[in-house]
């Protein structure tokens, strides 16, 4: 979560993922960290080209084994991103990128301590982590239920969710409603007949 702290990394991914900035719904986000000294694993938007298996399937078991090493300590620090606080190697970075979120008309003007487009770029960024980290094994109830709720109000348009059946309640209260237009559910080889859903 260091690069939610850093006010580069959040601009670009709000860029990149914000449909009124531009953003198309083929973008993805993929988030990578180290683990240890010579591996890393990542939380990524979709498939990865290791979760394809010999036949040329995407594998949701594949894919579900692959982040399920993600650090849940990274996952409950994205839920206090707050782009406001983020730092910039240079100060007229950091001023600048938060009066373009802001709005402001004069880039180089003090920024504005908190504003409105701030906690949108907030909920972006939190729900978008969060709907990668949703599925994780090791996550707690109350950490799925933090995530679920980060989910539901990030304003995001465009959804690609992995899910297990036991979560499937709450994932559907985690639905972002009011934005969400295009929705891509992965239940991971489970058979859910209509008394499931």
């Amino acid at each position: 979560a260091a690069c939610l702290r850093r006010i580069w990394c959040a601009y670009e991914i709000w860029i990149s993922l914000d449909p009124t900035q531009g953003a198309r719904s083929e973008y993805k986000y993929d988030i990578y960290t180290a683990v240890g000294r010579r591996d890393a694993v990542g939380l990524t938007d979709g498939f990865a080209a290791v979760d394809v298996n010999w036949r040329g399937d995407c594998d949701s078991a594949k894919k579900l084994v692959r982040e399920g090493g993600f650090p849940i300590a990274l996952a409950t620090q994205a839920l206090s991103t707050a782009v406001q606080t983020a730092q910039a190697t240079r100060q007229a970075d950091r001023r600048k990128i938060l009066n373009e979120i802001a709005g402001a008309a004069n880039l180089d003007a003090p920024p504005p301590l908190s504003h409105s487009r701030y906690e949108v770029v907030n909920r972006l960024l939190r729900g978008r982590f969060a709907a990668g980290a949703l599925a994780l094994a090791s996550a707690t109830d109350d950490l799925r239920q933090r995530l679920g709720e980060a989910l539901r109000e990030s304003g995001l348009k465009n959804l690609q969710l992995f899910i297990a059946q036991e979560h499937f309640s709450l994932m559907l209260r985690s639905l972002p409603t009011e934005s969400l237009s295009q929705l891509d559910l992965n239940f991971m080889h489970q058979q859910i007949g209509d008394e499931g859903l």
